[in-house]
């Protein structure tokens, strides 16, 4: 009795295990960004559609500048070692600021008008910060 037990609940588990698709909220798209020296090449994520919330610590980042260098990118969970992260960075006065969506939060450490001012910046940044890295992002 017991082993036709065991049979009917694995014969339940294994038939709810047919494929099904994923929902669209779990998928993303991902964009790379082209340099000069193909062994260099950043891969940074599309967004999805962001919802800002500001964080305590972190000021509204500016609506001209829709391209920002990111330094750092955590999930929700994480929000307050963004927020510390962002603090570190202001504390060595460089510009940080917390970008937030439903998804990521993301440590911008500058910001700029154009991608090709970004992606022109992005050498420099990546000495400051010593990290090879670091991408550009756009915000949607």
């Amino acid at each position: 009795m017991r082993g036709i037990g065991i049979l009917f609940i694995g014969i339940c588990l294994l038939s709810g295990c047919k494929e099904k698709e994923l929902p669209g909220k779990y998928l993303s798209d991902i964009r790379v960004i082209r340099q000069a020296n193909p062994e260099k090449a950043s891969i940074a994520p599309q967004p999805a559609p962001e919802k800002k919330t500001q964080a305590p610590e972190a000021k509204p980042v500016i609506a001209q500048n829709k391209f920002h260098i990111i330094i750092a990118s955590f999930k929700p969970a994480d929000k307050s070692k963004a927020e510390r992260t962002v603090a570190q960075w202001k504390a060595k006065q460089q510009p940080a600021s917390l970008l937030s969506s439903p998804e990521r939060f993301r440590v911008s450490i500058k910001s700029f008008p154009t991608e090709e001012a970004a992606n022109a910046a992005l050498p420099e940044y990546r000495t400051i910060t010593g990290r090879e890295d670091i991408w550009v992002y756009k915000v949607p």
